[in-house]
């Protein structure tokens, strides 16, 4: 097929409507992005439907983002589903605790977690307890910005009651 998407070339005015319907026949090609060109959209199908235009078009993959650190880790070959439990994210930092099994993953689960949330510009894993009067956490920063502050703001809403 040369690399070519069978897509259905329609008129850019009527495109929102045409991509609705081909969505609701099932048949709308999601693993590809549509393409405008000279007044016309293309979209990719997964088998030809009756009643429109058909034209073979070399097409961009769209690229899936993970939805979860597993599913991210998975694609690389490493699991730890069981091993680490949660995180926190503070501001754009995550802290991460990473048991000793795991710990030789350590940067391909901070990779993980900033490819699924990408507003995390820091990832830090827990090398201490929580201590003293500020209940300060001893952290080593094990990806991105080398830092261990960052900013929290809260919006503090109080609702009308009846």
């Amino acid at each position: 097929m040369n690399g070519k998407i069978p897509c259905v070339k329609v008129r850019r005015r009527v495109a929102e409507r045409t991509r609705r319907k081909l969505a609701k026949l099932g048949i709308l090609d999601l693993e590809h992005r549509p393409k405008v060109s000279r007044g016309y959209v293309y979209f990719p199908v997964r088998r030809k439907p009756r009643g429109f235009t058909i034209v073979m078009k070399r097409l961009e993959r769209v690229s899936k983002k993970p939805k979860s650190i597993f599913e991210a880790l998975k694609k690389k070959g490493i699991s730890i589903e069981g091993l680490l439990r949660s995180f926190e994210i503070i501001g754009d930092t995550a802290i991460i605790e990473i048991p000793n099994e795991i710990s030789k993953h350590e940067k391909e689960i901070a990779k993980a977690i900033m490819e699924v949330h990408q507003n995390v510009k820091t990832v830090c894993r827990k090398v201490g307890p929580v201590s003293g009067k500020y209940r300060i956490k001893k952290l080593k920063v094990i990806l991105g910005r080398k830092k261990t502050e960052t900013t929290v703001s809260y919006t503090h809403l109080t609702l009308p009651t009846n």
